[in-house]
């Protein structure tokens, strides 16, 4: 099942990330314990699923 925008931030909030940039349709998120990043695109449709190497 995809996930929506709304349901991707509560999820990364909940993990210690803050909203640190709103930048139009996209939100940056940072964890200060980790170090990383994440952006969100903020769009009506459902997330698509994206896979990525661990680096």
């Amino acid at each position: 099942m995809p996930m929506t925008p709304r349901e991707m931030v509560q999820l990364l909030r909940a993990n210690g990330y803050v909203c640190i940039n709103s930048n139009g349709l996209h939100r940056k998120f940072w964890n200060e314990t980790t170090k990383r990043t994440v952006i969100v695109p903020y769009h009506t449709k459902d997330l698509k699923r994206v896979w990525s190497k661990r680096y």
